[in-house]
């Protein structure tokens, strides 16, 4: 899913997606098991980076599509790296304004969720 994420290409992303959804494997990520596709979309590579800070980093015009897409398949927008920054740290360091837009929409999305279900 990185190098997918990596050459911008969504249709690359949703390809790898689909072969995640027979893929038995189990990865642990925030105390949380995710299996198959899933799996996938929130591997992390040595350095802690998920697909979407890949995503986050590159400069091709399909890039928001392709933040977008991962972020519609799971991906965690408030996933830290080993560096302690998360995909919108990573895109604002790039410069890559629309991505960092739209994880900034996403996250306070996400947030607004926690807060919801942390006060059950």
């Amino acid at each position: 899913m990185h190098l997918a994420a990596e050459t911008s290409s969504p249709d690359a992303v949703a390809a790898v997606f689909e072969i995640g959804r027979g893929v038995g494997a189990t990865v642990g990520i925030y105390g949380h098991d995710h299996r198959g596709a899933r799996a996938i979309v929130t591997a992390v590579d040595k350095d802690g980076s998920t697909a979407l800070h890949y995503a986050a980093l590159c400069q091709y015009p399909s890039s928001v599509q392709v933040a977008r897409k991962l972020l519609l398949l799971g991906a965690v927008a408030l996933a830290k790296d080993s560096r302690g920054r998360t995909a919108r740290d990573v895109a604002q360091d790039a410069g890559n304004q629309g991505v960092a837009e739209v994880l900034r929409v996403w996250e306070e999305d996400e947030r607004e969720r926690e807060r919801l279900l942390g006060s059950k």
